[in-house]
């Protein structure tokens, strides 16, 4: 196979943005695209190795230069959003099979179909919930998953699991945070109404960020690693009866995208997951007093697009509606908020 040292891939960037009228160029009419184009692409060949060049223009989100270098007898090679005074830095595609997978809330609705996923790719699957008798439910349907009790809103079940994970499964590197509960709450009613309904920010978010912080010292040893954030599109634009959901979904787009930061330069991952409406039991049957018909979509379509993210480093996974949300909140928030909660 061709090989590239990075040296020689930063000298042809070098050419590519700051000498486009380089012979090589200006003879192969075919590559080169108009610079006011919304991308630039350019393409070299060397044996197996195909080198892609980019350009997104400012003001558009990952503005700047997208390098791509793709082995097409092995794995593809993914450097980060690269600038031209600076070293590229490459981190190798989430490989889809041989990993160790921990799902919290994986014995029903998405976190199962999740569970489904990895196992049917190869990967060895542990899921932990609240109910034993739904994980006994979900260990019948699929005998290869590993299971345990687990309270994540309980910071003692939490360290716990945490523990028993470490010492069980060695080799673990994802993390699928997607335990999760949804409540209809009127603040008009004051305490009282919080009191009446499970800690949504307990659930939703400080398990998240704790679970996070347990395992990424680990998953930092690893040759790759990665935290799966199951958010909403709710976290763009909310629904005001059920205001404690919403803000937590938000604040964990927001984690993610910090998280995400932090660990750019390490071999550990972070994806969001951004499912629309989901035929799940989650929201405990406020639809219904809603008058909701529809259902959502089946929760096999975000973990289709959940394994399907994960294989392309697509690290903001909308599904389905949930694109029209987070698009919505960027141009015209206030007229789809409206027409959410009117």
């Amino acid at each position: 196979m061709g090989y590239l040292d990075a040296e020689a891939v930063q000298k042809v960037l070098s050419v590519m943005l700051n000498e486009v009228k380089h012979p090589f160029f200006r003879t192969n009419k075919w590559i080169l695209q108009s610079l006011r184009s919304f991308r630039m692409t350019f393409s070299l060949f060397w044996d197996n190795l195909d080198l892609h060049y980019g350009f997104i223009p400012a003001g558009r989100r990952n503005s700047g230069p997208v390098v791509i270098l793709t082995f097409r007898s092995s794995e593809r090679i993914v450097p980060q959003y690269v600038h031209m005074d600076k070293k590229p830095s490459w981190r190798l595609q989430m490989k889809t099979s041989g990993n160790t997978v921990l799902i919290t809330g994986g014995g029903t609705g998405i976190g199962f179909c999740i569970a489904e996923e990895f196992v049917r790719s190869g990967n060895e699957v542990i899921i932990c919930g609240r109910r034993e008798e739904k994980l006994r439910e979900a260990k019948a349907k699929l005998p290869q998953i590993h299971t345990k009790q687990c309270d994540v809103s309980n910071a003692k079940d939490r360290e716990a699991l945490f523990n028993w994970v470490t010492a069980n499964f060695k080799g673990i590197n994802i993390l699928v945070n997607n335990a999760g509960v949804q409540r209809m709450i009127d603040f008009k009613k004051g305490v009282a109404e919080l009191a009446r309904h499970e800690d949504e920010v307990d659930i939703n978010l400080t398990a998240t960020i704790q679970l996070s912080a347990y395992f990424i010292p680990a998953f930092m040893q690893r040759k790759e690693s990665a935290i799966v954030n199951v958010s909403s599109g709710l976290a763009f634009i909310p629904l005001a009866i059920m205001p404690v959901y919403c803000a937590t979904k938000a604040a964990l787009h927001s984690f993610s995208i910090s998280l995400r930061h932090q660990l750019k330069d390490t071999p550990v991952k972070v994806f969001e997951v951004i499912p629309p409406t989901v035929d799940t039991e989650l929201d405990k049957g406020t639809r219904a007093q809603r008058n909701m018909t529809y259902r959502g979509i089946p929760p096999s379509e975000v973990a289709t697009a959940t394994m399907k993210a994960l294989a392309d480093d697509e690290f903001e996974c909308a599904v389905g509606q949930a694109q029209g949300l987070m698009d919505a909140s960027r141009s015209n928030f206030a007229e789809q908020f409206g027409r959410m909660n009117h």
